[in-house]
């Protein structure tokens, strides 16, 4: 090959990655304007649902909101994921108590005045209040069971935030209705782990080491029936890794499925 092909490959090379950056770019662009007319549903959904008191009507308005929250969820995604592809932000790490972290996402605070919140719990409102919209929907209980001993780390909040909420969300997801997930933290060999326990329909052994490829879904039909669209577990590994850590599944069909989260373990005076 002569310099001259290796010349106009480069060329070639480069010409793809500037459109896969312009289409990156599109994408997040695209997706962030989509997020405003949702956001005014949302509110319009829950005004209306205040002044109603035709039962059919309230039938109708609680089908809207599913689909409504179901498109909120593929709209975020979708601009996650060009946030990952586009490198449109750069993480902000601070040191925080984990316990601490995964209690208050997993805690509803809807009947407290934000503005008296902690400026963690302030900060987690929007993960929260969808969390806790999944987890009333199934009558779900959410079972924390922390390490005794503090446990650190360096995190970007929002990043890993989204992280645990997508895990989360897969858990509930396919948990049963009236089910269980337990969160525990633990530290070992220097690391703090965060695992999430759920007893549902579990992941066949051959569907495992795709799980966390975009767009992979292990049950279809199920997917298609909860409106999953195969990108959560994808994002959150990605936010982890960022974060210098792992995560692995592990699972067995009818028993549910555990993922365990593994960070560094801040050093702490």
């Amino acid at each position: 090959m002569s310099s001259d092909d290796i010349d106009a490959l480069k060329a070639q090379l480069a010409a793809e990655q500037a459109r896969s950056k312009e289409l990156a770019r599109f994408l997040y662009s695209m997706f962030n304007d989509l997020r405003g007319p949702v956001h005014i549903i949302d509110g319009y959904i829950g005004l209306i649902r205040e002044d109603l008191n035709d039962s059919t009507l309230i039938d109708f308005i609680d089908a809207i909101d599913i689909q409504d929250r179901q498109l909120r969820r593929i709209i975020d995604d979708y601009t996650h994921l060009a946030h990952m592809d586009f490198q449109t932000a750069h993480p902000e790490y601070a040191l925080t108590d984990l316990n601490l972290f995964v209690k208050t996402l997993i805690t509803d605070f809807d009947s407290i005045d934000v503005d008296k919140l902690p400026e963690l719990a302030r900060g987690l409102t929007p993960w929260r209040r969808y969390i806790s919209a999944s987890v009333t929907e199934k009558h779900i209980m959410l079972e924390f069971l922390p390490d005794a001993e503090s446990c650190a780390a360096q995190i970007d909040i929002a990043r890993f935030a989204t992280a645990l909420e997508k895990i989360l969300e897969n858990a509930i997801f396919y948990s049963p209705d009236g089910g269980k997930i337990t969160i525990r933290t633990r530290i070992q060999d220097g690391q703090v782990n965060i695992s999430v326990q759920d007893w549902g329909a579990g992941i066949e052994a051959s569907h495992l080491p795709h799980i966390f490829d975009r767009f992979y879904r292990a049950n279809w039909g199920l997917s298609r029936k909860i409106g999953g669209h195969g990108l959560g577990l994808s994002i959150a590994k990605h936010a982890i890794e960022a974060h210098g850590g792992t995560i692995t599944a592990d699972s067995e069909p009818g028993r549910g499925t555990t993922f365990t989260i593994r960070l560094p373990l801040a050093v702490t005076d």
